[in-house]
């Protein structure tokens, strides 16, 4: 309305007599809808406190909420952990649930359109997209508009929604909920698929979050979570954990006792949780550490080690199945890959008498294996395996000039698991970039990478199998 009305001396709206009928026909749906908007009650939805007419047109009055909104929240501190921002997220699905009970579609849920209280009570504002339909599906508004927000907006949006559609809330809510998590502007719905999800979530969301919002954000209707009854069944169960504003812009954390969830949860249970899960870790490995001094040694005087299954302790959005180690039948086969590994050193303090017989020290790291020298040059993990022979491999840091290498090396290049961390651009071989300050946790074969993860700078994570 904007290019066919203006303001005259007083503040009266004025337009052209034959505008009247569509002008006068869209001041009445307004106030048909500020008048039903004022008529829901819920906390998750603002309160309007007055409708009236003036100056020839039509205003509502809603509620100060303050000037803290979920997009300023987090551009302040950060994408929220999955337990608060589903915490969040569930409370404002709960006041959309609400609202579809009413037959009527928000049409533009978005983190700049949820504003938040000092309980970190989410509170829906902005209804100016909104649309209220029959019980027949029919909007009752005759002038429904086309409005659109990039990246929060499904699909069928951009061609206009004619009837009740609680899908198009769902998705607007699911893309809400990525941003929290993230902290970044999701893609626009054309371009929203599963693998980007799983590419920009933090690795530490749980599976049922991740499949939460690749339901959620389904480019088809027909696939998409079709209530928002369905998406709160999907939500991860556990979020107890609540940041709070404070008057003075400081950010602290409301926990609430007795909270059901896992032992992810923040409620003193789940710290103690957290707390013994930590000691018993703690524990097993010491445990480990020493069975391995006991025992380690006597590994290669004539005896087979036994088959040994190790798990990836790297956090990934899905966990890997891991090969195992089986020198017993000669098949060695590793592809173990370690975020980090604590190198010790040990310095040589007699001559090898199996080598010239100098009297240089030798230093190496990793576990010691006798019967190849007196100075511990193999990583007991790699020994013998086809990343590494025994008398010439060792753990620890090279300069490769474009990238600095931690893990398993074999004449002086990387040769088995570690970690890849780049200084420069690089080609590790079939097109695939390694970019500065990305880093790469994988497995190396003479210096190529086989297989692994990259890190990105930017968050993103991918999977490379280049040897296959």
């Amino acid at each position: 309305m904007s290019g066919v009305c203006s303001r005259n001396a007083n503040g009266t709206m004025e337009y052209p007599e034959n505008q009247r009928n569509n002008i006068e026909e869209c001041k009445q749906d307004f106030l048909n809808e500020a008048t039903r908007l004022q008529k829901l009650s819920h906390p998750g939805i603002v309160p309007v406190n007055e409708v009236f007419e003036y100056n020839n047109t039509v205003y509502y009055v809603m509620q100060y909420l303050g000037d803290t909104s979920l997009s300023s929240y987090v551009r302040q501190n950060g994408p929220l952990s999955e337990e608060e921002a589903t915490s969040v997220i569930r409370k404002v699905a709960e006041a959309l649930q609400f609202l579809h009970a009413n037959n009527t579609n928000h049409l533009d849920v978005k983190p700049d359109n949820i504003m938040l209280l000092d309980d970190m009570q989410p509170v829906l504002i902005d209804f100016g997209l909104a649309q209220h339909f029959k019980k027949s599906g029919v909007a009752t508004n005759k002038n429904a508009g086309l409005g659109t927000s990039d990246g929060y907006s499904p699909m069928e949006q951009y061609l206009g929604i004619c009837n009740f559609a609680p899908t198009a809330d769902v998705y607007a809510l699911g893309a809400t909920y990525l941003y929290t998590l993230t902290g970044r502007q999701p893609v626009k719905a054309s371009d929203m698929n599963a693998s980007y999800i799983r590419r920009t979530l933090p690795p530490e969301v749980s599976n049922q979050c991740r499949e939460c919002l690749e339901h959620a954000l389904e480019q088809g209707v027909s696939y998409r979570t079709a209530s928002m009854a369905e998406f709160i069944d999907r939500l991860p169960q556990a979020a107890s954990a609540q940041p709070v504003i404070s008057t003075s812009g400081r950010t602290t954390r409301k926990i609430e006792r007795g909270s059901k969830g896992n032992s992810g949860s923040l409620s003193d249970g789940g710290l103690l949780s957290k707390k013994n899960l930590l000691i018993g870790l703690v524990g097993f490995v010491l445990f480990l550490g020493l069975a391995f001094l006991v025992f380690g040694g006597k590994s290669d005087k004539g005896q087979n080690k036994t088959k040994t299954e190790v798990k990836d302790t790297i956090p990934t959005v899905e966990k890997d199945t891991l090969k195992t180690v089986n020198t017993t039948d000669n098949k060695e086969e590793n592809s173990v890959n370690t975020e980090k590994e604590t190198v010790k050193e040990e310095k040589k303090t007699e001559p090898n008498k199996q080598n010239s017989g100098n009297g240089k020290t030798t230093s190496s790291t990793g576990s010691g294996n006798s019967s190849n020298s007196s100075s511990a040059v193999s990583n007991s993990s790699h020994s013998g395996s086809s990343y590494g022979g025994s008398s010439s491999v060792s753990s620890g840091t090279l300069n490769l000039g474009y990238a600095t290498w931690n893990g398993t090396i074999k004449n002086g290049k990387p040769n088995g698991s570690g970690t890849m961390t780049y200084k420069s651009s690089h080609d590790e071989g079939d097109g695939h970039i390694a970019n500065s300050g990305d880093k790469i946790i994988g497995t190396y074969r003479n210096g190529r990478l086989d297989f692994g993860k990259i890190y990105r700078s930017s968050g993103e994570v991918e999977t490379w199998n280049i040897g296959e």
